[in-house]
């Protein structure tokens, strides 16, 4: 669930009343934390997926987010573990491949880094993907260079820089002409939290 941010501040205070009158309902608990991530409310969204993965433990739903509050908290181990989950019983799930694929490539901390890891998500997440989404490409990219494929790495990321160039993505298309130097010099892209 992803909206706008007044439309989110709104949406808030009716999900909790909801979830007041239904509290076994596992598409509002999802709903209001994934509303709490995008507002930066990591503590106050958990327990709402955890609610619902007692109330639908396979829920990919709610483990994806849950992934993401953790991960936004620092809790990079606790997030792959449930992008793991997700992956385990969806391999194609596109949002999980992608996610736990950048993270593997990028993460700031060694400990968290798997190239060969990543670049084997990565791939199947163009394949599913069918190769046409530009941050899906940019993740690929990363993912090549965490595994020492630095010309792969930059020819994947002139693609998606070509990619985003199309869909007038300027954020995307200068993140990419920064990675794409990187590449060249031999040197993997980390993310900076």
């Amino acid at each position: 669930m992803l909206l706008q941010k007044g439309k989110l501040d709104d949406a808030i205070p009716h999900l909790e009343k909801a979830i007041v009158l239904s509290p076994d309902s596992a598409e509002l608990q999802v709903n209001l934390g994934a509303a709490l991530v995008q507002k930066g409310r990591f503590d106050e969204a958990v327990p709402h997926f955890e609610k619902v993965l007692t109330l639908e433990p396979n829920s990919a739903e709610a483990r994806f987010y849950l992934g993401n509050a953790f991960y936004l908290k620092g809790r990079t181990a606790e997030a792959l573990a449930h992008w793991r989950k997700v992956l385990a019983a969806e391999p194609n799930d596109l949002r999980v491949l992608n996610q736990a694929a950048w993270v593997l490539a990028t993460n700031s901390e060694a400990s968290f880094r798997n190239g060969t890891e990543a670049v084997e998500l990565a791939e199947r997440a163009v394949r599913v993907s069918g190769g046409r989404q530009p941050r899906i490409l940019a993740t690929l990219a990363a993912s090549y260079a965490e595994a020492g494929q630095f010309s792969r790495a930059a020819e994947t990321a002139r693609q998606a820089l070509a990619l985003a160039t199309q869909q007038n993505n300027v954020q995307l298309a200068e993140g990419l002409n920064a990675m794409i130097e990187l590449y060249q010099v031999n040197t993997p892209f980390r993310e900076k939290r």
